[in-house]
């Protein structure tokens, strides 16, 4: 993958979260029977709160709260602080809401930073005047104004634990190895596919001040720092390879550090970030993996008790689609209900004008799917399994059968009768809330059914 890829994916996902957030104050709401996945989107929960921090040269940045119910200021809590990622120039605090949900459920006071980002410009060069070295601050303050504020907040100054993704997985390490001398540490951090070197490849974040090793976690180990570290990473992350982590780790642990690694199967870049790459399993999985650790330490207590559930329950309803549709290029979409990890068999038959076009596509970011062909070749892909018939079994006759099934037992394409299996280790669904038929297709597509399996 180019590095210019590799870029756009850090900041996809953070800019695909760019909406506000209204700001709620309901307590007391909790769910009864356990705690499901859907749970963290429901904006109902919790009490949320935004406070204002000087960054100096009359700027300011954000530090958004979620709070447990029973909150009292009078508690000693632990306290969960995120870091977005986004290639430190893209996201929000508001990106990390589902999982602060489920930190407060648990019974931390749970934390985003919004810290200042930096300015590119279309080659991806850095502009003045912000640099890493202010973003460090930035979070640095943070931790400060939290440690500060225990007794306001209801939080154990001596229990604030940093957790973040990707630039903001850099960030959290930032804060934990290199040197401060106000003292401002987190007590416990978390990472998830940490970049740990900005050398090379990512050396172009590094300006100014910040240059080279300045703000390389890796580079900038403290001996006995006394701060347990967590390192999660992906062994399919083709953005930020797993080495990554593993340095750090023996590099962490080599110094006299308390440092746990854990590698994912399968799992891609960012996997800790909802609506992105990830399963809900996956994401799941990982803040599972932190609660554990947060629970080693006494910052929690009890079990995990996440579990994946359906984000929204009940059946997909799905749209009034034509029961025949014409296509000259011009795309047919329809909404359908709010996105599921559900597994689903969509099936339709299609006569082509022309040997090429997208037949159908599941949309939500980078996580849904299309069934396609071109150049001989019909398959479906997306960011997590792709499979092509060989061009001998592409025999397309005037109205054609295609069906695709994505279950725990099997996944696979049906053209004509015709089978082809689908790699699918993570068993990732089709997921999105928009299908969409017909892009760059001249033909006629009808006979369209979507059913959950």
């Amino acid at each position: 993958m180019s590095f210019k890829k590799k870029f756009l994916l850090c900041c996809s996902a953070a800019m695909a979260f760019s909406a506000g957030v209204n700001v709620m104050a309901i307590e007391n709401n909790a769910p009864v029977n356990g705690f499901e996945f859907k749970d963290c989107f429901n904006s109902s929960l919790f009490k949320t709160n935004y406070y204002k921090l000087d960054a100096g040269n009359g700027e300011k940045f954000s530090l958004l709260a979620v709070f447990p119910d029973n909150w009292k200021p009078s508690d000693r809590r632990g306290a969960f602080v995120w870091i977005h990622g986004g290639a430190w120039v893209a996201g929000n605090a508001e990106m990390a809401l589902p999982m602060l949900r489920y930190f407060a459920h648990r019974g931390m006071v749970a934390f985003s930073v919004d810290y200042r980002l930096l300015k590119a410009d279309k080659e991806q060069k850095i502009l003045p005047p912000l640099e890493l070295k202010d973003q460090v601050e930035d979070c640095r303050k943070a931790i400060d104004f939290i440690r500060s504020n225990a007794a306001k907040l209801g939080i154990n100054p001596d229990k604030i634990a940093v957790s973040g993704d990707s630039a903001g997985a850099h960030l959290t390490l930032c804060l934990a190895a290199l040197e401060d001398k106000d003292q401002r540490y987190p007590n416990l951090a978390a990472a998830c596919n940490p970049i740990t070197e900005m050398t090379g490849q990512w050396e172009k974040f590094a300006t100014g001040s910040s240059a080279g090793h300045a703000f390389s976690p890796l580079r900038r180990i403290r001996d006995k720092a006394a701060v347990p570290v967590l390192l999660l990473h992906g062994k399919a992350d083709g953005t930020v390879e797993p080495e990554h982590s593993e340095k750090f780790y023996q590099a962490w642990q080599k110094a006299g550090n308390p440092t746990e690694i854990t590698l994912y199967d399968h799992a891609l870049h960012a996997f800790a970030v909802t609506d992105y790459t990830a399963t809900d399993a996956e994401i799941v999985r990982a803040w599972r993996d932190i609660d554990k650790f947060l629970f080693k330490y006494g910052y929690l207590s009890g079990n995990p008790d996440l579990n994946t559930g359906i984000r929204h329950p009940g059946e997909v309803k799905n749209p009034t689609i034509p029961g025949e549709m014409n296509f000259s290029g011009k795309v047919q979409t329809f909404a359908l209900a709010p996105e599921n990890e559900t597994f689903q068999k969509i099936s339709f038959d299609f006569y082509p004008e022309k040997r090429s076009g997208v037949l159908c596509v599941r949309s939500n970011s980078l996580h849904g799917g299309e069934i396609l062909f071109y150049g001989g070749k019909f398959g479906v892909k997306n960011r997590r399994y792709q499979a092509f018939f060989p061009a001998d079994k592409v025999k397309l006759k005037a109205w054609n059968s295609v069906s695709l099934t994505l279950s725990p037992e099997k996944s696979e394409l049906t053209l004509n009768g015709e089978t082809v299996n689908i790699e699918n280790p993570a068993q990732a669904g089709f997921k999105g809330d928009k299908i969409s038929f017909g892009k760059n297709f001249s033909g006629k597509i009808r006979n369209v059914k979507i059913s959950n399996l």
